[in-house]
């Protein structure tokens, strides 16, 4: 696979995927196979303070990432091969000692300077490193960014020598209000975040984007909070959970994202967490097994799909910082030493004008091993054509992540039990049934059924697609983790044509999560989506997540053969009404 930056004005869409390398990083102390004089890279970082680690594990990245470029022999330039060189400075958070490191940078012969978390210290850099080049024609540096987001640096900061490699915090939160806006099970939103330039940027975005994509949700919080001083947020926590917030939206990073979510998790706040770091450094550990399903974060790769490759990459990474505390790798920053690294050959010289000329103007490729090709799918598909003058359908996706038994198994019984009873039980229609494949590649096989198998909209009297996480199981949080509950995960969603509202809040009385149904002129997803725009008029549809959606962890447990009948039997009662309607 390859991974490229096309140039520091495209706009990053999307989180690079990066499955697997085939190299494996050999260590500090290994002997690099170049012998030309270092070319010395300067990180510039907290490595003491409050975001220590963050600091901590920025640099394992860039060592990681260094190391493999000089164990393939370093940077090839016409005097012979030279080896990169990593520095590392301590800011310890604060933008009068960013400045002073960046001189002491120079003063060592830094070509480029690196850092990325804090947009403020970001600002004052770019500030410092434009007015040395100027000044200092010999000595000019660049400055590559890895994550300070802030949209003004790249924007109204703009400058010939900055290089950002990662998407800034508008597009951020555009990824997150993606998401937002369709989770109808938010109706109130708590915004908070670190009282800086990002964090404000963040804050101002997401209530703009709401107010544009939900004007149902009403923001019940609004708040900023010292960055990097709060050592207790119980309070903030407090007045999240009495606010009544279904979810909150932050840009927190570092010990102030890991120490609001453990205040909200310990004062008994069950809602979401709308984030841009909830995968980094500490979250997860302080979420525990409550942040299951409740956490959505902006992440620039993860290796849902492993392959013996993406498992090489990973396990590399570990060999080097074996450490539990250290597992954190960072893709974007392998992306910018390899930018780096492959600019200096293009450039031909070790020498920051240009380099920063052929940043701007080439392209930098990773070359990554990993799994291609295609492989087999088919779906499962049953007609009974009786002459009839009009069809019901009943479809369902066959393939989820991992063993799915929560998201796919009820589906599936449910599709198969209907299956059975419909000749029977629909004896003035044409059947059709449509088990789907490919669900993972953009619902592949569900535009394949609706162009191949799937009987015309106006021939089609009602259809019903039974979405993921038709009756999966609740679990209850205690003190020692999880247990199972005997009652049904209620994050499940019945949708229906208006026409059937009526019917369906009766026949589905009692039914955690499905007493309520949405009309499908307001609310649908996947799937039943692709119905409803295809021109199927009468439809009705179940989706929904559950603790275990997506994750290794759904598999038997996660499922009750009495709730999944419970609901079968509901759509099937809801079947037969439609059928005479």
């Amino acid at each position: 696979m390859n991974l490229r930056f096309i140039s520091r004005r495209s706009l990053l869409k999307n989180g690079a995927a990066a499955l697997g390398a085939s190299t494996l990083a050999l260590g500090s102390r290994a002997q690099s196979r170049s012998s030309g004089q270092p070319i010395r890279i300067a990180l510039v970082e907290s490595l003491s303070g409050p975001f220590a680690n963050t600091g901590e594990a920025v640099h394992r990245n860039l060592l990681w990432a260094v190391e493999r470029v000089n164990q393939r022999g370093g940077v090839r330039l016409a005097g012979g091969a030279r080896p990169l060189l990593l520095t590392r400075y301590d800011s310890k958070g604060q933008n009068e000692e960013a400045l002073s490191a960046l001189r002491s940078a120079i003063d060592d012969g830094a070509l480029a300077v690196l850092q990325g978390n804090s947009s403020a210290t970001a600002a004052a850099l770019l500030d410092g490193v434009d007015k040395h080049n100027e000044r200092d024609a010999r000595r000019q540096v660049l400055f590559l960014n890895y994550s300070a987001v802030d949209p003004v640096l790249t924007n109204e900061r703009c400058s010939f020598w900055h290089f950002r490699f990662d998407a800034h915090a508008d597009m951020r939160v555009a990824a997150l209000m993606d998401v937002l806006k369709d989770d109808r099970g938010v109706q109130r939103a708590y915004l908070i975040g670190q009282d800086y330039s990002f964090g404000q940027a963040v804050l101002r975005e997401s209530r703009k984007e709401i107010a544009r994509l939900r004007l149902d949700v009403q923001i019940v919080g609004e708040e900023l909070h010292p960055l990097g001083r709060v050592k207790d947020f119980a309070p903030y926590a407090v007045k999240i959970k009495a606010s009544g917030a279904q979810a909150v939206v932050t840009g927190n990073w570092g010990n102030d994202l890991t120490l609001l979510v453990k205040a909200a998790r310990e004062v008994g706040f069950d809602g979401k967490f709308y984030t841009f770091y909830g995968n980094a450094l500490g979250a997860p550990a302080a979420l525990g097994d409550a942040g299951v399903g409740k956490v959505i974060a902006v992440a620039d790769w993860l290796p849902n799909v492993q392959t013996p490759e993406s498992a090489a990459f990973y396990r590399a990474f570990r060999q080097r910082f074996p450490s539990p505390a250290e597992d954190y790798v960072h893709m974007r920053m392998q992306l910018m030493i390899e930018a780096l690294a492959q600019s200096l050959e293009r450039a031909g010289a070790a020498e920051a004008r240009p380099v920063a000329a052929a940043m701007e103007h080439a392209r930098a490729t990773v070359t990554l091993s990993g799994e291609g090709g295609r492989r087999a799918a088919f779906n499962v598909i049953g007609r009974l054509e009786r002459g009839k003058r009009r069809w019901i359908v009943v479809s369902t996706p066959r393939s989820g992540w991992f063993g799915c038994a929560g998201e796919r198994g009820g589906g599936i019984a449910a599709w198969l039990d209907l299956a059975r009873r419909a000749p029977t039980m629909l004896p003035d229609h044409n059947l059709a049934f449509l088990c789907n494949s490919g669900h993972e590649y953009e619902n592949l096989g569900a535009e394949e059924s609706l162009k191949a198998a799937a009987p015309k909209p106006d021939e089609t009297h009602f259809w019903l697609h039974l979405g993921a996480n038709l009756a999966a199981r609740d679990w209850h949080e205690g003190l020692f983790g999880l247990a199972p509950l005997a009652g049904t995960d209620s994050q499940r969603y019945l949708v229906v044509s208006p026409p059937l509202l009526t019917a369906a809040r009766r026949l589905f009385a009692g039914l955690a999560g499905l007493e309520s149904p949405y009309p499908s002129d307001r609310l649908a997803a996947g799937e039943l989506s692709a119905i409803i725009a295809a021109g199927y008029s009468s439809v009705a549809g179940v989706f929904g997540l559950h603790r275990f959606h997506h994750v290794e962890g759904d598999d038997a447990r996660c499922i009750d053969p009495a709730h999944v009948a419970a609901t079968t039997a509901a759509f099937g009662k809801l079947l037969a009404e439609a059928a005479r309607t």
